[in-house]
């Protein structure tokens, strides 16, 4: 006898309870062939429905530097979740195709699906390939001084996962910080004279074969004859400091003392109350030799700012803030900036929808600054709310709604309509005002009202907080 499982791969030959394992779901055709004797054949045939999800994975990442993103995405069938690990120890479950993940640790992943379907039934597929994750780190050990001119050996601390644990080999790259081309290296622990005094920076870059990059620095200082390095002259304003700094040597004196925190050191706070120069002498650490530098601290005064008090104003109406300042003005910055036309500039036009105080801080081309504030008050006023005397709703696009306008008002907090007998004909509450569409249109329920003379009741409530109340009569005309 002859079976033939049908999926185009499984037969078996002369078993009468063969066994056969499916490794894609799918409906499958069994055969059993027998044969007799004289070549007499008989075929049978059953179906095999195997149920279960099936997939391929993908990833679209290969090898990287930590952090790198992976995504990962499956040609499925029958799904009905997704569970993706990505070998490193995160687990999620998805009902997309695709899932993306960033790695952060180094090592190699072997990321998998599990497929979850309708019924319950689950399969797990790998990736058919490895995900090789690694991260690199170089330091380089303390500063390095040398009296006069010698050699260095350097000794980087290198931390590397495909080097330590899978015995990757490295490129190194020195730059010994001369500007000269040829003063590099390219071995882990190279040697390098310094032949002329000066500061260097060192500077080491390690790649791994992954593309991982690093970069370690050390500082080499070869003790020589030194021009002595100092801030420059600079300006404060008074009351102001300045950080006076030198290099280049090994022990500074600073004078004059009596205006600086400290005499000695290479970085002292100066506080003059009016223009100094100060000397700072240097010694190399050998004290072999000595240099003067003299930096000027010039101190500005601080420019005057002052704003008259505006009277109060309706909200969204215009104020002009005109502040008086002193000749050495150069700047303006403006806050809140809310309702200003503008922040930086030197009379800004505010139109406030609520009281408002704004400062403003001046700057002189030296960078002295004075800050001063002036507060926006604002008026409750029933002048301020116009109520038309008469309207006329025919839909020609003008004068169809009766409703308040006006400024000062921040919402109207009852509107409502009357006929001269008293009847209740139209009433809003809590909206903005100027806006018709919360207006009277002349009708009640859809019927037009006649052309008559009609009473309003509305009360207002100002930005201000304060509310009041306005009655009169409107005209509907026919």
């Amino acid at each position: 006898m002859h079976w033939d499982f049908g999926d185009g791969k499984g037969t078996a030959d002369n078993k009468i309870t063969p066994k056969y394992e499916y490794d894609i779901p799918g409906t499958y055709i069994v055969s059993l062939t027998g044969y007799g004797a004289n070549g007499i054949s008989v075929i049978s045939y059953d179906t095999i429905v195997v149920k279960g999800p099936f997939a391929k994975l993908y990833s679209t990442l290969d090898q990287a530097c930590v952090p790198a993103t992976d995504t990962l995405h499956a040609t499925a069938s029958y799904i009905g979740s997704y569970t993706w690990d990505f070998g490193d120890g995160t687990v999620i479950t998805t009902q997309d195709s695709i899932a993306v993940h960033t790695y952060i640790l180094p090592g190699l992943f072997t990321p998998a699906l599990i497929l979850t379907d309708s019924t319950g039934c689950q399969m797990s597929y790998k990736s058919d390939h490895q995900i090789l994750m690694d991260t690199l780190f170089a330091a380089l050990g303390p500063p390095v001084t040398l009296c006069g001119t010698g050699s260095i050996s350097f000794g980087p601390h290198v931390v590397s996962f495909v080097a330590d644990t899978l015995g990757y080999p490295l490129t190194y790259h020195w730059d010994f910080g001369t500007g000269t081309a040829g003063d590099t290296s390219n071995i882990l622990n190279p040697t390098f004279v310094y032949a002329t005094p000066g500061d260097f920076v060192t500077a080491l870059q390690v790649t791994s074969p992954v593309g991982c990059t690093a970069m370690a620095y050390d500082s080499v200082h070869v003790i020589g004859p030194f021009p002595m390095q100092h801030s420059p002259d600079t300006t404060i304003c008074i009351g102001g400091l300045a950080i006076l700094q030198s290099g280049g040597a090994f022990n500074y004196n600073w004078s004059p003392a009596n205006t600086l925190n400290t005499t000695v050191g290479d970085s002292v706070i100066a506080r003059p109350t009016v223009t100094t120069d100060y000397t700072v002498i240097g010694e190399d650490k050998y004290k072999c030799f000595l240099d003067t530098a003299s930096i000027k601290v010039t101190v500005d005064s601080l420019p005057l700012v002052t704003i008259p008090a505006p009277e109060p104003v309706l909200a969204g109406s215009d104020v002009q803030l005109d502040p008086t300042v002193s000749a050495d003005v150069v700047s303006w910055a403006w806050s809140p900036p809310l309702y200003l036309s503008c922040t930086d500039c030197a009379s800004p036009v505010s139109t406030p929808l609520a009281p408002t105080t704004y400062t403003v801080t001046v700057t002189t081309a030296a960078g002295c600054t004075s800050t001063t504030s002036v507060n926006i008050r604002l008026l409750c006023l029933q002048s301020g709310v116009y109520m038309a005397n008469a309207f006329s709703p025919n839909g020609d696009g003008n004068n169809d709604y009766f409703y308040p306008t006006g400024s000062g008002v921040k919402v109207v907090k009852s509107f409502q309509i009357y006929s001269r007998w008293g009847q209740l004909l139209y009433s809003r509450t809590d909206f903005p005002p100027n806006d018709k569409k919360y207006g009277w249109d002349g009708n009640l329920n859809g019927i037009a009202q006649p052309a008559d003379t009609y009473v309003y009741v509305t009360e207002m409530i100002c930005f201000t907080g304060e509310n009041f109340v306005l009655k009169g009569t409107v005209e509907l005309l026919r």
